[in-house]
């Protein structure tokens, strides 16, 4: 029997650690930012969207939109203090938004958009 070539090995290891190191550099060019840290790089900041009915921008204001429309029942004021109270923030950090046509902003058990029965903010309360 013959002695296994202990450089084939070696070669073989070398061969393919080069292989990999020249995958690691092809994959961080071909993906512009990867080793970017995004704190230094990134655009302008992003509101945060946690539902339909809220947004928080990056000034700290906060964004409710209503689904329903204010036809004396109050919504306009009531929902954005309900917010500002769950938030525990200043009431004067809100803004209020009237939100178009989007089955989010449906009644609960009739599965449509609209206002009347007295019911826009105990529907849209939670």
């Amino acid at each position: 029997m013959s002695e296994p070539d202990v450089n084939a090995g070696r070669r073989h290891f070398l061969i393919g650690a080069g292989v990999v190191a020249a995958g690691t550099a092809a994959g961080i060019y071909v993906v512009p930012g990867l080793l970017r840290d995004d704190a230094t790089s990134a655009g302008p900041p992003v509101d945060f969207k946690p539902g339909a009915y809220l947004r928080i921008s990056s000034d700290d204001t906060v964004t409710v939109i209503i689904g329903k429309s204010e036809m004396g029942q109050g919504v306009h004021t009531g929902l954005p203090m309900i917010a500002a109270e769950e938030l525990d923030i200043n009431p004067q950090r809100m803004r209020v938004e009237f939100a178009g046509i989007d089955a989010a902003f449906n009644h609960p058990f009739l599965k449509m958009q609209f206002t009347g029965g007295s019911m826009s903010t105990a529907s849209t309360y939670d």
